[in-house]
C-alpha cells in the first residue's frame, strides 16, 4: 500500500513521507468486508508477520478492526509501540526481518548459557525445556 501511494502522494524526501503518515486519516476504505479483494491482500500480508499456526492473520486483521472502533470514538493516535502494547496477548508477531539474524545470535548465546548451568543440584536432578 506504501508503495502505491508513493506516487500519489509525491513527497520530496522520506521526512516529508513520514510527515504525511502522521497526519494521514483513512475515513473510508472499500473492501475491508468479507470476501473483499482489500481483506484478502491485507490478511495474505498480516499472515507474514504472524508466527503460529493458521488462523493467526484473521484473529491479528480482527483485534486491529476492535483497536480502530473503539479509538475512532475517541479520536485516538498510535504510536508503534501503543499500538504493539493493545495488540499483546492477541498473537504472537515475527520478528522484523533485518534483526532476524541478531536474534538468533542471542539465542545460540542464550543456549550456550544455559548448557553451561548444571541441572543437577546435591543429587536433586531438575529437568528443563530449552
Amino acid at each position: 500500500m506504501k508503495t502505491e501511494l508513493a506516487p500519489l502522494i509525491g513527497t520530496a524526501s522520506p521526512d516529508d513521507e513520514v510527515n504525511f503518515y502522521r497526519h494521514f486519516v483513512a475515513l473510508h476504505m472499500n473492501g475491508l468486508s468479507d470476501g473483499g479483494p482489500l481483506r484478502a491482500a491485507v490478511l495474505n500480508h498480516l499472515h507474514e508477520v504472524t508466527a503460529g499456526e493458521g488462523g493467526q492473520d484473521v484473529l491479528l486483521f480482527g483485534r486491529v478492526c476492535q483497536i480502530a472502533r473503539e479509538g475512532a470514538a475517541k479520536a485516538t493516535k498510535w504510536t508503534r509501540a501503543s499500538l504493539l502494547a493493545q495488540l499483546r496477548g492477541t498473537v504472537q508477531l515475527r520478528g522484523i526481518p533485518k534483526f532476524r539474524d541478531d536474534v538468533s545470535r542471542i539465542d545460540a548465546f542464550s543456549r550456550e548459557g544455559l548448557n553451561d548451568v548444571s541441572e543437577t543440584v546435591d543429587d536433586f536432578h531438575v529437568p528443563r525445556d530449552i
